[in-house]
């Protein structure tokens, strides 16, 4: 799980930053947020006003929800250890069961795919 680190701007945190895969984001000494995820280069300035980062650790299935989101796609779930696979819908009362669920809630339980699993 990500969380913020205050910032010292110690080798140690260049490196961590260097290293960071998905990125990284900043905040300065007014609470203000990067807008968007910053990748470190060796060269690159980091401003005096930067008092914390977060390291980004990006959702197993971003790409997806990003595409759910923007075009409302049906979304399929399969119980990794169980096998039991259904369509991710919430019914009418809006409760929560097994086979109604918005998706990608258990990335680490379920397997979600935009075509049904046989």
């Amino acid at each position: 799980m990500s969380e913020w680190k205050e910032y010292t701007g110690s080798d140690e945190q260049l490196i961590e930053m260097r290293n960071a895969v998905n990125g990284h984001i900043f905040r300065d000494n007014l609470e203000l947020e990067s807008s968007s995820v910053l990748y470190y280069r060796e060269h690159e300035y980091v401003p005096k006003t930067i008092t914390h980062y977060l390291i980004c650790d990006r959702h197993p299935y971003a790409d997806m929800i990003k595409r759910w989101a923007d075009t409302g796609q049906p979304v399929y779930w399969r119980n990794m250890i169980g096998g039991a696979s259904g369509e991710c819908r919430v019914n009418s009362n809006k409760e929560c069961h097994k086979c109604y669920f918005s998706p990608f809630l258990w990335p680490y339980e379920y397997e979600y795919s935009f075509t049904p699993f046989e």
